[in-house]
């Protein structure tokens, strides 16, 4: 979860998308990832190592009365909470790049996923095609 500051001290959390895909052929090993990375402890050094804000309530909890934290970052930590509770809009997170990476991006991933050649190559031509679009879009 990346965190953004707005005027009037507002905090606004872009997300992160765990999910699991209904093709997986390892579904219940999968569940058991995805509960690994929202577990407290990878929350916890997730917010150490890269500054996520956690999910899980324990996390938080641990994080804020970890006195070996500078004070600056437990302050951190409790006024995105706070701001989080009384938000009352949310702003949308969209990068200067969206109107052409994301659909171009999107759509040939729905394509894929929509196909009836579901199958390795045609992932890979896909990917590549996107690849070609995002740089051909960048230059």
């Amino acid at each position: 979860i990346t965190r953004w500051t707005l005027s009037g001290g507002y905090a606004e959390t872009g997300t992160d998308f765990l999910g699991i895909s209904k093709y997986s052929a390892h579904p219940q090993l999968a569940l058991e990832f995805l509960q690994f990375l929202v577990s407290p402890k990878v929350q916890e050094i997730a917010f150490l190592k890269f500054g996520k804000f956690p999910v899980s309530k324990e996390a938080f909890n641990n994080l804020i009365s970890n006195s070996s934290l500078p004070y600056y970052q437990r302050e951190w930590l409790q006024e995105t909470y706070i701001a989080a509770l009384n938000a009352s809009a949310n702003p949308p997170n969209i990068p200067p790049t969206y109107p052409k990476l994301i659909p171009s991006f999107n759509n040939l991933v729905f394509q894929f996923l929509t196909s009836p050649q579901y199958n390795e190559t045609y992932a890979m031509e896909v990917l590549q095609q996107a690849a070609n679009e995002w740089i051909s879009a960048l230059s």
